[in-house]
């Protein structure tokens, strides 16, 4: 986990990462601020709508379970294309 500098609209932390060479950093949702006010949460969305890769973890014991939980068609973006 990796501190940000201060800016409302990103988050204070983020999870970076060096692998192979090429820095990457994640758009993790539960990091990005939330907003009571705003009932589409526009700019969470904004970030993680306009990446090309999602990666989606969930945390379960069960893994046929898991895959139960998550409906990848419920992602809605021009971006990032769904394969599952």
């Amino acid at each position: 986990m990796m501190e940000l500098s201060s800016s409302d609209m990103t988050g204070k932390y983020s999870v970076y990462t060096i692998y192979e060479g090429h820095e990457i950093m994640f758009h993790v949702s539960t990091l990005l601020p939330y907003s009571r006010d705003n009932r589409q949460q526009v700019e969470r969305k904004r970030h993680i709508g306009n990446d090309i890769v999602n990666i989606v973890f969930i945390d379960a014991d069960d893994p046929e379970s898991a895959h139960s939980q998550f409906n990848p068609t419920c992602i809605k973006s021009q971006f990032t294309r769904i394969l599952f």
